[in-house]
């Protein structure tokens, strides 16, 4: 079966796009992160989400600080903080 480029180049272009979807933590997966970001300091955090291979968490709070943390999907390590 052979597609016209067109089509073809859209399926390749829609596979993708779901094959690296962003995702919301399962609750053992957000149980680590909570635990990840407990022993960083942080007290409350917001929306936690998979992009790629490291979960980003906004809005999360250390003190008077307000930081946007990433956290390794395989380790839960804190990989960075960017804080205002």
């Amino acid at each position: 079966m052979h597609l016209p480029m067109k089509t073809a180049a859209l399926y390749f272009t829609l596979v993708a796009s779901v094959a690296f979807a962003q995702r919301a933590p399962t609750d053992t997966e957000l149980a680590r992160i909570g635990q990840a970001l407990s022993a960083a300091g942080f007290t409350t955090w917001g929306t936690t989400v998979l992009d790629e291979d490291a979960w980003e968490v906004e809005e999360a709070r250390k003190g008077a600080q307000s930081c946007d943390v990433s956290i390794d999907a395989r380790t839960y390590a804190v990989l960075e903080e960017d804080c205002e």
